[in-house]
């Protein structure tokens, strides 16, 4: 798939969110469970509405790789009602300039947009501050329907 990057000013989402840590192998166990245990509170939590997931990758990318992982946190877009509870806490994205795309398609294939975004900022002069997150649409049962942004914060 060939990806359109560009550059923007992300705003903050409000988020719902289970922090943790995952690796490139243990990426996609942590972040279903976190979502599952989110959406289990929020559903019986009066007064949360729900958006689109986001997960928020905080280090730098090669620190994906190793064994110890890299700290993230799990969310859904939501404003926390008071009182909100069993480890989910309020958060945001972060705001600020970053180089973007979409990936449009199976969850499987997003390194290839996350690895298209890295290549176009070393080829254009941005340099990545290290925190990226990814916002995922609403749920297709179709794979080839599903969209996904990719953010890089830059300067």
């Amino acid at each position: 798939m060939a990806y359109k990057i560009w550059i923007e000013n992300a705003r903050r989402r409000d988020l719902a969110i289970i922090p943790g840590r995952a690796n490139v192998n243990t990426v996609a166990q942590e972040v279903g469970a976190r979502f599952a245990q989110l959406y289990q509170h929020l559903r019986a939590t009066p007064g949360a509405s729900t958006g689109r997931n986001v997960v928020v990758y905080h280090g730098e990318a090669g620190t994906f790789h190793s064994e110890r992982g890299i700290p993230i946190d799990v969310g859904v877009e939501c404003l926390l009602p008071p009182g909100s509870a069993n480890g989910i806490r309020p958060s945001t994205t972060p705001e600020g300039l970053v180089a973007t795309t979409e990936h449009l398609g199976s969850y499987d294939r997003l390194p290839d947009a996350h690895a298209a975004v890295r290549a176009w900022c070393k080829v254009n002069g941005w340099e990545i501050e290290g925190t990226n997150w990814e916002v995922y649409s609403y749920w297709s049962d179709d794979p080839d329907q599903r969209r996904t942004g990719v953010y890089y914060l830059v300067r």
